[in-house]
Formats: structure tokens, sequence, C-alpha cells
């Protein structure tokens, strides 16, 4: 109350905060333009390719659309994939892989040469040594081609998911620094299979005893053997929740 120039600065602390505002309205609508942009291009590739309705896009241009193929986390930033499509809390990660060999992979020591489509490495559980427990969490993601009529018992999309877990869980874990340290028991697994559902696919989910999901759109089971959740998510759900999870800021800024 004594300084004389308290209403100055008030005054100048209020207008520094509206042009922060200002800003952050503008990269707000931005990224906003951007998810929106990003959906209409997902549809367009899980409908028909070719004029006489006989194709679909190959299932890398899924994949490239929610993380560039080849590349780790360390060669991108956040900003550079659209993992929300899926999961928002999937953007925050210790490590990710994008089509790696498991062997290649840094927080483990593993022999394999299968390739996830991609594999997250989330945070360690709270209240642990970050160095002593680099991750706890493992996602595995596996895409197929839009449109995909025709899978063989090796490209059983369930099946391969069970053996990225094995592959991983047979591994050792390693720390930043490069040390080898106990819990691959303690891992806990949850896999998103994203296809769409013919009759294949649900007779694959009929053998493992998989339950409709609340939506009755997709697929889940629990597989306790290897503390597993797993997911087959059909394309048009995954659009389908992405568009209600950022339905209040589309219509925010496009319908103002």
């Amino acid at each position: 109350k004594e300084n004389k120039d308290v209403e100055d600065i008030v005054a100048k602390s209020t207008a520094y905060a509206e042009k922060l505002s200002e800003m952050g309205k503008s990269s707000l609508a931005e990224y906003i333009v951007h998810r929106k942009s990003v959906l209409d291009l997902l549809e367009g590739n899980l409908k028909y390719q070719s004029p006489n309705g006989s194709t679909y896009a190959y299932e890398k241009s899924i994949h490239q659309l929610v993380f560039p193929m080849q590349k780790t986390s360390d060669d991108i930033d956040y900003t550079s994939h659209n993992l929300w499509l899926i999961d928002e809390k999937l953007s925050y990660h210790y490590y990710l892989a994008s089509d790696k060999k498991i062997k290649s992979m840094e927080p483990i020591e593993a022999d394999s040469i299968n390739e996830p489509d991609i594999a997250i490495f989330d945070s360690p559980f709270a209240f642990t040594d970050e160095n002593q427990q680099p991750f706890r969490n493992v996602t595995i993601i596996e895409f197929k081609r839009p449109g995909r009529e025709n899978y063989d018992e090796k490209e059983n999309p369930i099946q391969q998911v069970i053996d990225y877990m094995d592959d991983i869980v047979n591994g050792k874990i390693k720390t930043k620094d490069g040390l080898f340290i106990d819990g691959n028991d303690s891992i806990r697994f949850f896999c998103y299979i994203l296809c769409d559902v013919n009759d294949k696919i649900k007779k694959y989910a009929k053998q493992k005893d998989f339950k409709l999901t609340p939506d009755g759109m997709g697929f889940y089971y629990y597989l306790s053997n290897y503390n597993a959740y797993i997911e087959i998510m059909p394309y048009n759900k995954m659009v389908q929740d992405s568009k209600k999870r950022n339905k209040i800021l589309f219509d925010k800024l496009f319908n103002q």
C-alpha cells in the first residue's frame, strides 16, 4: 500500500497478461486447426483410394500419420506426432520406438528381430527413483491395413502382440546409464490393435474370449499372465473417440 507506483505496476501486469492471453489463443487456434486437419486426413485414408472402389490406403499411411516410421522419441519432439488420436496420455513417455527391431530399443537388451509398429515405454510409477526404475508400463500399437479381409495364422494380430510382449519380458531392463536391473515381472502392458473389424478379426477375438467394448464397436481383454490389457480398436472408433475428445475445442473455434 505504501508503493506509490502500485497502480502503474498493476496496469502493466494486466496489459502483459492480456498480451500473453492473445498469444495463447492464437497458438491454441493453430493447434486446434492442426488436429481437425489430421482427423480429416485420417478419415480420407480410411476410405476407398481408387475410383473403382477396390483399394484402400496402406497401413503405413496410417502409421506415418500417427507417428513417423523408423523414428524414436529421441529423433522428434512431441509436436511432431499425433498419438493423441489413440490416447492423449501416450504423448508423454520415457522412450518410443516406431517400426524398430526390439533388439535395437534402448531401454531393454533383447535378441528379438520382431518389429512392433510402435512400442512405448512409459514413465516410472510414482515415488520411484527414475534412474533405478526407467519404466514400468509398455504400450504396443499394431496397425493393419484399412479394409483388410485376409489374415493367416502368422498374421493374427492378437498373437503378434503377445509375441512382442514375450520378447520384451524375456529381455533385460536397462537404466539410462546402461545398468541392468530386475523387475520384468512387474511390467504392465497396454496393447492396441488398430484395424477394420471383419469376420476373421471377430473369430480371433472370440477364440481369446475378448469382450465387446461398452460402445459395442471394439473388443478388449485382460491377459492376466502378462499383466496386459489388449484392445482391438476399429479405425472408425478411433476417429469417433478422437472427435468426441476434441469436440469442445472444434465447437469453440469453428462455430463461434
